[in-house]
Protein backbone atom coordinates (compact mmCIF):
# COMPACT_ATOMS: atom_id res chain seq x y z
CA UNK A 1 0.00 0.00 0.00
CA UNK A 2 3.06 2.24 0.32
CA UNK A 3 2.97 2.86 3.53
CA UNK A 4 6.28 3.12 5.98
CA UNK A 5 5.96 0.92 9.38
CA UNK A 6 5.37 4.72 11.28
CA UNK A 7 2.92 5.43 9.17
CA UNK A 8 0.75 2.16 9.41
CA UNK A 9 1.33 2.30 12.86
CA UNK A 10 -0.22 6.04 12.76
CA UNK A 11 -3.31 4.58 10.89
CA UNK A 12 -3.97 1.63 13.51
CA UNK A 13 -3.79 4.89 16.38
CA UNK A 14 -5.92 6.96 14.75
CA UNK A 15 -8.40 3.85 13.71
CA UNK A 16 -9.07 3.64 17.88
CA UNK A 17 -10.06 7.74 18.14
CA UNK A 18 -13.67 6.75 16.42
CA UNK A 19 -14.32 3.58 18.98
CA UNK A 20 -12.86 5.86 22.24
CA UNK A 21 -15.00 8.84 21.27
CA UNK A 22 -17.75 6.21 21.20
CA UNK A 23 -17.07 4.26 24.18
CA UNK A 24 -16.97 8.07 25.68
CA UNK A 25 -20.50 8.78 24.25
CA UNK A 26 -21.62 5.80 25.48
CA UNK A 27 -20.46 6.62 29.28
CA UNK A 28 -21.32 10.23 29.42
CA UNK A 29 -24.80 10.47 30.00
CA UNK A 30 -24.49 8.37 33.33
CA UNK A 31 -21.64 10.90 34.52
CA UNK A 32 -24.00 13.97 33.72
CA UNK A 33 -27.09 12.08 35.56
CA UNK A 34 -24.61 11.34 38.38
CA UNK A 35 -21.85 14.06 39.04
CA UNK A 36 -20.76 12.75 42.38
CA UNK A 37 -19.31 9.71 40.37
CA UNK A 38 -16.62 12.18 39.23
CA UNK A 39 -14.54 11.72 42.32
CA UNK A 40 -10.62 12.26 43.23
CA UNK A 41 -10.02 8.75 41.88
CA UNK A 42 -11.36 9.26 38.89
CA UNK A 43 -10.03 12.41 37.84
CA UNK A 44 -6.84 10.89 39.21
CA UNK A 45 -7.76 7.51 37.18
CA UNK A 46 -8.51 9.41 33.52
CA UNK A 47 -4.97 11.73 33.97
CA UNK A 48 -2.69 8.48 34.56
CA UNK A 49 -4.79 6.98 31.48
CA UNK A 50 -4.22 9.56 29.11
CA UNK A 51 -0.60 10.20 30.11
CA UNK A 52 0.34 6.43 29.63
CA UNK A 53 -1.50 6.13 26.76
CA UNK A 54 0.36 9.22 25.12
CA UNK A 55 3.77 7.56 26.69
CA UNK A 56 2.97 4.11 24.83
CA UNK A 57 1.71 5.35 21.74
CA UNK A 58 5.11 7.50 21.58
CA UNK A 59 7.11 4.85 22.61
CA UNK A 60 5.81 2.34 20.18
CA UNK A 61 6.14 4.70 17.41
CA UNK A 62 9.76 5.17 18.18
CA UNK A 63 10.37 1.48 18.52
CA UNK A 64 8.48 0.89 14.66
CA UNK A 65 10.92 3.31 13.42
CA UNK A 66 14.13 1.64 14.28
CA UNK A 67 13.06 -2.05 14.71
CA UNK A 68 10.40 -4.48 12.68
CA UNK A 69 7.44 -6.28 14.28
CA UNK A 70 8.79 -9.76 14.56
CA UNK A 71 7.91 -9.45 18.36
CA UNK A 72 4.78 -8.80 18.53
CA UNK A 73 4.03 -11.39 15.79
CA UNK A 74 5.32 -14.00 18.28
CA UNK A 75 3.65 -12.64 21.26
CA UNK A 76 0.21 -12.84 18.72
CA UNK A 77 0.63 -16.14 18.00
CA UNK A 78 1.23 -17.06 21.66
CA UNK A 79 -1.19 -15.41 23.11
CA UNK A 80 -3.53 -16.79 20.35
CA UNK A 81 -2.79 -20.39 21.09
CA UNK A 82 -3.13 -19.91 24.98
CA UNK A 83 -6.54 -18.56 24.24
CA UNK A 84 -7.38 -21.49 22.26
CA UNK A 85 -6.00 -23.95 24.70
CA UNK A 86 -8.31 -22.49 27.44
CA UNK A 87 -11.28 -22.62 25.07
CA UNK A 88 -11.02 -25.62 24.59
CA UNK A 89 -10.43 -26.59 28.06
CA UNK A 90 -13.23 -24.89 29.36
CA UNK A 91 -15.94 -26.22 26.84
CA UNK A 92 -14.42 -30.07 27.17
CA UNK A 93 -14.93 -29.34 30.51
CA UNK A 94 -18.63 -28.27 29.85
CA UNK A 95 -21.34 -30.69 31.19
CA UNK A 96 -22.15 -32.97 28.21
CA UNK A 97 -19.33 -31.74 25.83
CA UNK A 98 -17.82 -34.58 24.32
Amino acid sequence: MGLTREGAARFSFLLSTPIIFGAAMVKLPGLISDPSAITIDFTIGMAVSCITGIASIGFLLRYVQTRDFLPFVWYRFVLGALVIMIAMVRWYALPGAQ
